[in-house]
């Protein structure tokens, strides 16, 4: 736990525990200033509990207990102060607290006033999930504090609470299932929808119609539920995104823009290639808005995006572009995962470079962030040794990517069977090129055809350049 602390927060938390109002107990600071000592690492020898225990308590034996009871109280300190922490980044929680103890002490003239503040900063609010719990919960405890005037002719505000009641629960329940059917879609892996046919219908309520982003998580559900009216429900969500940016959430739109591209990512495996540019687009416009990054609170980009962005562009042969990105955006990388990501960035841009060696080197520079990027990896190292005409090795590592894409349980079944098509037409492609006697229109007809593939154009890129050199 203290090695979670960075320095401010190391600082905070002795200015915590030397105020008599949460602590009380000398022990509790000794023990602290012992394990500061060896802050930020805290693994020690000098933390052995004797050599600890020696220190707190010279005058007595060796007694566990002792110890035991000081850690305890220190480690409560502790949890109690990163409690406080996020006690403090709670504007919204703070508030309600605030006006629960007005309540409670039928400080009237306080809670109207203060509640009033409330009010006008409401109105500056964006929406997202929390603000409609927050209003919730506002006119719950105004409606406590109207019940404990016992004024009965008085407007009570139990209206107000079942209003907002349901305008949060149908906006949660919205964006939850869209996130659920995404990772469906992902990780291969099946959730009960229990009640969504029934709040899909509540959206046609006159309260929740106006309401943009219910509307928004709406469309979205329809998007992935209706198939066959699909395009339609993907042009709505454009138009309202584009209408109604100003008055959501960054959390939200970045959300929104998550199911959006995971839609035309979908649409350009089944072969729908004008989806691409449209795809590029999304990028650009998630680029400006700074939907890209992970959270709100470490401003990094997450190394999908970045990746996914280098991958579309050079299909797109944006190459001036798209190497101008991979140096601007690297510095907005989690320094964790940045030399990896970075230089998985310059090996897809030097591989359509036709820099193969150059691109191999990059890849020695990757470490994986997880599957997904694992399976990259793995696919640009295999065309990497065919252009290289490096055989024995590229045989091995066709072989050795099959495999892993038949114990790997995570890979959803749509990316699998689009990898495992990738990899059984690669073996003809490579049977063919060696000799075989399949003839390569044949194979071509069949790349075509295949309904889900990865690497549907290199793939017909390299059989294209098999046919002409037949005909030379």
């Amino acid at each position: 736990m203290f090695r979670t602390l960075n320095k401010r927060e190391l600082q905070r938390f002795e200015e915590y525990i030397k105020s008599p109002f949460f602590n009380k107990n000398e022990k509790v600071l000794h023990l602290f200033d012992i394990i500061k000592e060896e802050y930020p690492s805290c693994n020690s020898p000098r933390l052995n509990k004797t050599i600890v225990f020696n220190r707190l308590f010279p005058q007595k034996k060796q007694h566990d207990s002792s110890l035991r009871a000081v850690m305890s109280l220190l480690t409560k300190l502790l949890e109690d102060f990163f409690a406080y922490l996020e006690y403090e980044k709670s504007a919204n929680f703070r508030e309600r607290l605030k006006l629960d103890a007005f309540v409670n002490r039928r400080l009237d003239r306080v809670f109207d006033k203060f509640y009033n503040s409330i009010q006008k900063q409401l109105r500056k609010g964006k929406q997202n999930v929390d603000y409609f719990y927050h209003v919730f919960r506002l006119v719950d405890i105004v409606l406590r504090f109207n019940i404990g005037k016992g004024d009965r002719k008085h407007e009570s505000g139990l209206q107000q609470v079942m209003n907002n009641f349901d305008i949060y629960y149908v906006a949660a329940k919205l964006k939850y299932t869209c996130a659920t059917i995404n990772r469906q879609n992902v990780f291969d892996k099946q959730y009960d929808l229990h009640l969504l046919d029934e709040v899909l219908q509540l959206v046609k309520h006159p309260i929740l119609k106006d309401i943009p982003l219910i509307q928004i998580y709406y469309n979205i559900c329809l998007l992935w539920l209706k198939e066959d009216k699909s395009e339609m429900y993907y042009q709505k969500i454009r138009q309202l995104i584009g209408e109604h940016m100003n008055v959501i959430d960054a959390i939200e739109i970045r959300s929104v823009y998550v199911n959006l591209t995971n839609y035309c990512t979908q649409k350009v495996k089944l072969g729908h290639s004008n989806y691409l540019r449209e795809l590029f687009e999304l990028y650009k416009e998630m680029l400006a808005t700074k939907a890209m990054w992970m959270d709100d609170e470490n401003k990094h980009m997450s190394p999908h995006h970045y990746k996914n962005f280098v991958t579309v562009g050079l299909r797109l042969q944006e190459y001036e572009w798209t190497e101008q990105f991979i140096t601007q955006y690297k510095k907005e990388l989690d320094p964790n995962h940045q030399k990896s990501v970075y230089n998985f960035a310059l090996a897809l841009l030097s591989f359509e470079l036709k820099e193969y060696n150059k691109a191999k080197s990059h890849l020695l520079e990757v470490n994986f962030l997880d599957d997904y990027y694992q399976i990259s990896y793995k696919v640009l190292l295999i065309k990497c040794y065919y252009e290289l005409e490096e055989s024995s090795v590229l045989q091995s590592s066709i072989e050795a990517f099959r495999i892993y894409l038949i114990r790997q349980k995570s890979i959803s079944q749509v990316n699998r069977a689009a990898y495992q098509s990738y990899v059984n037409l690669m073996k003809k492609l490579l049977r063919i090129k060696a000799g075989g006697t399949k003839k390569l229109t044949n194979l071509q007809t069949e790349v075509l055809k295949e309904k889900q593939i990865a690497e549907r154009q290199w793939l017909l890129q390299k059989i294209e350049e098999l046919l002409m050199l037949q005909k030379k």
